[in-house]
């Protein structure tokens, strides 16, 4: 799995050019996979980028209020458009992360 999340990134990073300043990632919290996916992510960021982690109730109660239908496409576009346009999301602190060692043995 870690070649296709190191793909993803490559492949987010493709998109960018002289103008782009930023570039943030975004992942929904969905099980525990997510979290190593989301950590693999965070070790390699460059210094121009963050990744950002959203609570599915969040996603949720976000497609809902603008009457969006979910799907793991539609959840993406919508991912994105709450981290470019919503100053009021919460993301969840990755701090909860570093004390839970559960599932360790899993690497992305």
């Amino acid at each position: 799995m870690k070649s296709e999340v190191s793909s993803f990134i490559d492949k987010v990073r493709s998109y960018s050019d002289n103008n782009c300043s930023s570039i943030t990632f975004g992942l929904e919290v969905t099980d525990i996979y997510s979290t190593n996916i989301y950590n693999y992510i965070k070790t390699h960021l460059d210094d121009n980028e963050c990744i950002k982690f959203i609570n599915t109730d969040f996603v949720n109660q976000w497609c809902e209020t603008h009457k969006i239908a979910k799907s793991n496409l539609l959840d993406a576009q919508t991912i994105s458009t709450i981290i470019g346009t919503d100053s009021d999301v919460s993301y969840v602190n990755d701090d909860v992360f570093e004390t839970k060692n559960e599932y360790q043995d899993l690497k992305v």
